[in-house]
């Protein structure tokens, strides 16, 4: 089983924005990607973080869990958004809490702990001195390749102590006594209380590697031999053209989900922090997904029924897929699919179709397999 880390999203911004969709679902097609090629994936549809500051302002005459789990039963983005995920993980639930104090105690057996009246503080130097943190940073994979020097950095340059307790209503009781535990190590260290495996897949914002990820990894690294996380997708600062007010999330998954979906796998690049989400890709999107649909419907009009998704073993397809080259990948399986419909229309132009359409067909769905991660709808895989 892989299990993969989908990052806590916060409540207080709807039920599921732009930016946030835009990872979710480039975690998505991760996922489904590795579903097809046969591994067992786990990944929460519901990865919310309520706890903290915010939550004091809510006003709330209810348990602040039954809150959230009425925002869960009203939320529909996520469906629409046709994510493989199911189930959820909250921070603000007993599991969540009980484990990061379990993880507090444990730290604190091993001397890494500071306590200042109220105030708690993970002692990050001592953990430096006693634990080879570079080679532990070593085994694991970043996506880009360029975090993992700054992650490098971070962890040469860091010999403060972190402050892990806030005096918040919304948090973890803190065993220890004082402050109750910090929000944001809740958020960072709950994840044991659901998984016995190892996270094979993190994933965080630019802004959060100094935050989340770093106090995750001193936290773990410090009460572990485990890696804290196999693998970490640095994820991109979206920029929509004409603004986020522009990108209803209900308008744009009204007529089916395949073209957003595209569009945000178009826009990941590793080699920009952040990058600009274009109203003309959407577009393009939608005129790929039509194609891809009036193939189908050509080959079902004669005689060839949906075949179930079947995943091809093409070297480097896996190879780009892994790397996360999704605008690559699509790149490719555009201009293919482009091809094979001129290939069909000049057959037909010909008067020769027939002797070619199982041909036709079998490329089609190939091609079909490979898409399906980027675009369920089309491709029957919902």
């Amino acid at each position: 089983m892989k299990v993969i880390a989908n990052p806590p999203a916060g409540i207080y911004n709807g039920d599921l924005p732009l930016g946030y969709a835009y990872y979710h679902t480039l975690l998505d097609i991760h996922a489904r990607f590795l579903n097809n090629l046969g591994e067992d994936v786990v990944c929460h549809k519901y990865s919310l973080n309520a706890l903290g500051k915010r939550a004091e302002n809510l006003g709330l005459n209810i348990p602040l869990e039954d809150h959230v789990r009425n925002m869960i039963e009203e939320g529909q983005l996520r469906d629409k958004l046709n994510l493989s995920f199911e189930g959820e993980i909250l921070d603000c639930v007993p599991e969540s809490m009980e484990k990061s104090q379990e993880v507090l105690v444990e730290l604190d057996k091993k001397g890494y702990i500071i306590r200042s009246g109220d105030e708690t503080y993970l002692n990050v130097g001592k953990i430096s001195s006693e634990k080879d943190l570079e080679g532990v940073v070593e085994k694991i994979n970043f996506f880009p390749g360029r975090a993992k020097s700054e992650f490098l950095r971070m962890i040469r340059k860091s010999s403060d102590a972190i402050k892990i307790s806030k005096p918040r209503k919304y948090a973890a009781s803190n065993p220890l006594g004082g402050e109750n535990i910090s929000p944001i190590f809740t958020v960072a260290n709950m994840w044991e209380a659901y998984f016995d495996n190892e996270i094979d897949f993190m994933s965080c914002s630019e802004k959060e590697i100094a935050r989340y990820l770093l106090l995750r990894f001193y936290s773990q690294t410090g009460i572990s031999d485990k890696l804290p996380m196999k693998n970490v997708f640095i994820f991109n600062r979206i920029n929509p053209e004409g603004g986020f007010g522009e990108w209803d999330m209900d308008k744009l998954l009204q007529d089916g989900s395949d073209p957003l979906r595209y569009t945000f796998a178009k826009s990941l690049s590793f080699s920009r922090q952040s990058v600009d989400v274009k109203k003309g890709l959407l577009d393009g999107g939608k005129k790929f997904v039509n194609l891809v649909d009036n193939l189908g419907t050509f080959f079902q009009n004669n005689g060839f029924s949906e075949r179930n998704i079947a995943f091809c073993e093409d070297e480097k397809y896996i190879s780009d897929m892994n790397g996360f080259r999704f605008n690559k990948v699509l790149s490719g399986l555009e201009r293919d699919f482009r091809q094979l419909s001129r290939e069909i229309n000049k057959s037909r132009q010909g008067g020769k179709l027939y002797p070619f359409v199982d041909s036709f067909f079998r490329k089609y769905s190939d091609l079909v397999a490979k898409l399906s991660p980027f675009c369920p709808g089309i491709c029957n895989d919902s």
